[in-house]
């Protein structure tokens, strides 16, 4: 329970919860949270959500494996790319490009934790460049992206994930030039984004309030009484009843 409990920690909050369960658990023997099995789920949390990317644990020599023009150019075109859109108060972002073979991995990541404005929130995309089987020549680009969300205040708190599967593309390039190549993957990326990412996340959120939230709300309570949300008829009704008591 408690390591299913760390793992779905909202972003930003992982060491805030961990805090929590460690004094709640603090005089369990033997103890459940030694530092083998927290550096154990801290990893594995980071390695599901994408955190790796932005992550001190990442291993350094990493991206050297991938020092040909492909991912060279590639690297470059993606930390602008982050660098234009996903910098900005209370947000932590970065990105790695890594090579196998005749195949590229692109993952970004960027997360925000805003404790002052109730909300939180990541997004991690995972696109994968290879050649096309068919061609030497062409390239195929699919992906996807995990997105999650999280927002509290008082007693609310709505916490949202979802993944999109990305459709492979052919991009419209030929070659082995690297800019070319680098040049025609971006392009694709911002229009994902544009056109399907954050598409989806404005219809969800417009509907959201008509659709999953309110299945969450019953019609009537279990007592088949419907409450009165008037606050003076309840302070009325709290006033009688001491008035009798005295």
């Amino acid at each position: 329970a408690v390591r299913t409990l760390l793992l779905a920690s909202p972003p930003g909050q992982f060491d805030l919860i961990l805090d929590e369960l460690q004094t709640l658990l603090i005089n369990r023997d033997p103890p459940v949270l030694t530092d083998d099995a927290i550096s154990s789920i801290r990893n594995e949390y980071n390695s599901k959500t994408g955190n790796i990317v932005i992550s001190s644990n990442k291993d350094p020599n990493e991206d050297n494996n991938s020092q040909d023009d492909i991912s060279s150019a590639l690297r470059k075109t993606i930390d602008k790319h982050v660098e234009s859109r996903f910098k900005g108060k209370a947000l932590s972002s970065g990105s790695k490009v890594t090579r196998s073979d005749d195949s590229y991995r692109i993952n970004l990541y960027a997360e925000r934790y805003d404790p002052n404005n109730f909300n939180a929130a990541s997004w991690f995309a995972k696109y994968n460049l290879r050649l096309d089987a068919e061609s030497d020549k062409k390239w195929i680009l699919d992906g996807s992206v995990d997105l999650r969300s999280h927002v509290f205040e008082n007693e609310g708190n709505f916490h949202y994930e979802t993944t999109l599967n990305l459709d492979a593309v052919k991009l419209s390039c030929d070659g082995v030039e690297a800019e070319n190549i680098s040049k025609s993957v971006i392009q694709n990326i911002r229009r994902w984004e544009d056109d399907v990412i954050l598409e989806h996340v404005r219809i969800t959120f417009e509907n959201i309030g008509d659709g999953a939230l309110k299945t969450l709300r019953r019609v009537m309570p279990v007592t088949r009484t419907r409450f009165d949300w008037n606050v003076r008829t309840h302070q009325f009704a709290k006033t009688l009843t001491h008035d009798v008591n005295k």
